[in-house]
């Protein structure tokens, strides 16, 4: 039990600065340590060819339903990984290809993240 705990404490020291942006009282820092820790290592071993914004994304996108979807478990972020990785690959393109004009990047993909949170939210 004690190495359960030990575990856990020190996935809080390792994403502190990552927590310390969802500081609020509803926030249990340890599941939430824990939801990033097996995200980023599902993407390390599944996604890794993707480039690094791509990487941080899906583990943004798991924090955001996260705190947004009270249904939300650990158990489901290798099937949420999945569907945001295939619809990557099939609408990203084509969601860049369809804006006229981007005048910053990092607004289009965030709106591109965001679209597929929503979607997740729906179901």
């Amino acid at each position: 039990m004690s190495n359960i705990i030990q575990n856990s404490q020190d996935l809080v020291t390792k994403y502190t600065k990552v927590l310390e942006l969802y500081n609020n009282k509803n926030t249990n820092y340890t599941e939430l340590a824990q939801i990033i820790e097996h995200t980023v290592s599902l993407i390390k071993n599944s996604y890794n060819k993707y480039e690094t914004q791509y990487k941080i994304a899906g583990v943004m996108i798991m924090v955001k339903l996260y705190k947004e979807h009270s249904k939300f478990n650990i158990s489901q972020i290798d099937e949420i990984l999945i569907r945001f990785y295939k619809y990557f690959n099939d609408e990203y393109q084509k969601y860049i290809d369809s804006l006229v004009l981007i005048n910053d990047r990092i607004d289009a993909d965030l709106s591109f993240y965001y679209a597929f949170i929503k979607k997740e939210k729906e179901c």
